[in-house]
């Protein structure tokens, strides 16, 4: 259980590398922890090695498949790495989870523009996400790291732009 504090510590700390050593030496020493699969994802996410933060968030979901914390960084990793259709089903049944709050939809509309390039499939959930939370800031959204490719896709930046105008 020390290396697990010890990783978090370490991501607390921004010492990223750090957190990955200490996270796989806690899922070395306690393979059933779903704590120890938990930190070990977010170090990876951390430095960016997104395969094995999909690994990771796998083996997570595997100790509890309703896991919020679990469906998104599945989500998250599934986008980095390209697999559409498992960052659907994993925000797909986050949104099953959590109906009313918007990240499950800004999740699923992340995939729509990055996977997708459906623009107007994006618009559709960044709506959606909206409507459940009003005060959802979404100006700033082509700055967050999993939505700067976006910057570059012109149909995005315009639909975004409409929505924000409204």
């Amino acid at each position: 259980e020390r290396a697990i504090a010890g990783a978090w510590r370490a991501l607390a700390e921004q010492r990223a590398q750090d957190a990955v050593a200490e996270a796989e030496r806690a899922t070395r020493l306690l393979p059933d922890d779903a704590e120890a699969w938990h930190v070990r994802c977010r170090a990876h996410i951390a430095v960016a090695d997104w395969p094995a933060a999909l690994e990771s968030a796998g083996i997570l979901r595997r100790f509890d498949p309703a896991s919020p914390a679990a469906l998104e960084l599945l989500g998250r990793a599934a986008i980095e790495v390209g697999d559409r259709d498992l960052a659907h089903q994993a925000f797909t049944a986050l949104d099953g989870l959590e109906p009313t709050l918007p990240g499950p939809r800004v999740g699923l509309a992340l995939v729509s523009a990055r996977l997708d390039r459906d623009p107007a499939a994006a618009i559709a959930h960044l709506e959606v996400a909206l409507a459940r939370d009003p005060s959802l800031e979404l100006s700033g959204l082509l700055l967050r790291p999993h939505w700067q490719p976006l910057a570059e896709d012109a149909a995005f930046v315009q639909a975004l732009s409409a929505l924000l105008q409204r």
